[in-house]
């Protein structure tokens, strides 16, 4: 029976193997390289997992229906793996005895043994020495307990493998391999299926988005991104372009000057300077969403964008647009892979044209619908609509502006002429 057990889970291990899989590490660059923690979130499985950022992130194919034999945190650690030839192999034996360690390669056959009898419980180490490269399945088993892992290797060594038992207890140096060790963590992935994955360091927050087809190391541009109030934002990369990943909150300029709050219908519709409100004058709406701002605002030369940061032109929204389009395919909806996948509106509108904006946010853009405020000072289409200002003016003889929106009973990303900078818009900006 124990041999029949041995065969599966071997078995197992060779077909989860040979099924797609991918290991992601991460590193940062900018203003950090050190990554605290990632978030990874299946969009297409609708599943996700944290990690630290130091783990490995394994990529698990769901074809075969089958989660490779990995090691288990707490229980069993293999480190460095990958290896060049020589790992270590962490365990905990919960009871004292003869253990067996055993290592067979990707077809079955048993390359490396060694037996030891133990005389306390808890933690115990091997070595495992001179692996030629391969895919390998590591066995640790007694009367008691049974650890299965899988261990990677890209040595060249001609000669026998080695296993020697290093004793028990996590002497210093193990103490310092284990706490730099590369950890995995599993996710079920099917090719194709695209991730969203937001990599936190201290103050810093990017996302960035990826449908993975090898091993590859994620680099997050970790960058400031903090307004004249203090607000720092999370910010996402989407092809060549740095956006901020929220909408603009900010009640203050660059320099510290106030950015007038206007509430009164009437004063708001004879503005002929910046000024910015929340959504129906709801600060607690206004916090979520963003604030709304007139056009005046944003071509304030006190600069309204935080430092480092401008408000985009028409071409540059125009970039964003024909990347996220081009990334799609001809059946993909703009509006769906930038809108959030929270607080639209659905409709049989929405439905009829196959645009639920519920699920959607494909490139992380995370376009809540923070509706507008015309010039009248009447709040339209909360739940239904996002549109941002652009910097670029379409004529200056009409008084008029470029803009972007979302609205939900469309798939595209509209290109409006605004002839009135006194609507309040929502405000997005980008990284210089």
């Amino acid at each position: 029976m124990k041999k029949l057990n041995l065969l599966l889970l071997i078995l197992l291990a060779v077909v989860s193997i040979q099924a797609q899989d991918y290991q992601i590490s991460f590193t940062g660059r900018g203003e950090s390289t050190q990554v605290g923690t990632v978030k990874v979130e299946n969009l297409t499985q609708g599943k996700s997992v944290t990690l630290n950022g130091t783990e490995i992130l394994h990529l698990v194919a769901t074809s075969t229906g089958i989660i490779p034999m990995l090691e288990t945190e707490n229980t069993l650690r293999i480190y460095p793996n990958p290896t060049n030839g020589n790992s270590t192999i962490d365990f905990v034996a919960t009871a004292i005895g003869m253990a067996n360690i055993e290592l067979f390669d990707i077809t079955g056959k048993k390359v490396g043994t060694a037996q030891n009898i133990l005389t306390t419980n808890g933690n115990h180490s091997y070595q495992v020495c001179d692996l030629r490269s391969g895919i390998y399945t590591v066995r640790i088993s007694s009367q008691s307990y049974n650890h299965i892992g899988k261990l990677v290797s890209k040595g060249t060594a001609n000669s026998e493998v080695k296993i020697n038992y290093l004793g028990n207890g996590i002497i210093q140096i193990t103490s310092m391999k284990l706490k730099s060790a590369n950890a995995e963590k599993i996710m079920q992935y099917t090719a194709g299926d695209r991730l969203k994955i937001t990599g936190t360091s201290g103050n810093y927050t990017t996302v960035v988005t990826d449908t993975p087809t090898q091993n590859k190391t994620i680099t997050f541009p970790f960058v400031d991104c903090t307004d004249g109030d203090g607000n720092n934002y999370q910010v996402v990369q989407i092809g060549t372009q740095i956006w901020m990943s929220t909408n603009l909150k900010t009640t203050k300029y660059r320099n510290g000057d106030p950015v007038p709050m206007v509430t009164d219908d009437t004063k708001w519709e004879n503005l002929i300077s910046g000024a910015y409100c929340n959504y129906s004058n709801d600060e607690i709406t206004g916090n979520k969403y963003g604030k709304l701002y007139n056009w005046h605002a944003v071509n304030d030369s006190r600069n309204i964008a935080p430092i480092g940061w401008h408000i985009p032109t028409h071409n540059e929204l125009t970039a964003l647009e024909s990347f996220v389009a081009g990334n799609l395919g001809p059946s993909g909806s703009v509006a769906k892979a930038l809108a959030s996948n929270t607080d639209w509106i659905s409709s049989s509108v929405a439905n009829s044209v196959g645009n639920d904006l519920t699920k959607n946010d494909t490139f992380g853009f995370t376009a809540l619908p923070s509706g507008f405020r015309v010039k009248n000072g009447t709040f339209n289409y909360l739940g239904r609509y996002a549109g941002w200002w652009s910097s670029t003016e379409f004529d200056l003889t009409n008084d008029s502006v470029w803009n972007r929106s979302l609205n939900y009973e469309y798939s595209y990303m509209h290109k409006n002429v605004y002839y009135f900078k006194e609507t309040g818009f929502s405000i997005r900006c980008l990284k210089d």
